[in-house]
C-alpha cells in the first residue's frame, strides 16, 4: 500500500493528485463553470469547490480567463451567493492586490463594489 501511495507520474506528481486534477478538469464546461456532472450546466456551489480542489493542490485552474468571465456574469441575488462569488474570484486569483502599488486595482474595487451594491 505505501509502494502505491508514492507512485509518480511524468511531472512528479503523486499518481492520485493526477488522477484528481484530471478529474476536476473533466468538469470544466465551455461557459468557464465546473459542474460535478458532466455535461450539465455550471454551477456556482461545484465551481468553487473546483477552483478550492486546485487551489489546495498548489495548481493553477485551467482557462482561468474563461472561468473568472463566468463568475463576472454569475447572477448574486442574495448574500450568500455575493460571499461566494468573491470567494471564487480569490481562488482564481481576480480579486487581488495589485504588485506594482500594493493597493487593489480599479477594476478589483469595481467589481467588489458592484457585488455589494447589488445586495444592499
Amino acid at each position: 500500500m505505501a509502494a502505491r501511495a508514492q507512485q509518480r507520474n511524468a511531472l512528479g506528481r503523486p499518481l492520485w493528485v493526477s488522477r484528481v486534477l484530471e478529474y476536476v478538469t473533466a468538469r470544466w464546461n465551455m461557459d468557464g463553470g465546473y459542474n460535478l456532472c458532466q455535461s450539465v450546466e455550471s454551477g456556482g456551489q461545484d465551481t468553487y469547490y473546483a477552483l478550492a480542489i486546485f487551489s489546495l493542490l498548489d495548481v493553477p485552474a485551467p482557462k482561468i480567463e474563461t472561468t473568472v468571465k463566468w463568475l463576472q456574469s454569475f447572477p448574486a441575488d442574495n448574500i450568500y451567493g455575493c460571499f461566494y462569488i468573491i470567494e471564487r474570484l480569490i481562488l482564481c486569483g481576480s480579486f487581488r492586490r495589485s504588485v506594482e502599488l500594493g493597493i487593489s486595482t480599479f477594476e478589483d474595487t469595481y467589481h467588489a463594489l458592484s457585488i455589494l451594491k447589488r445586495v444592499s
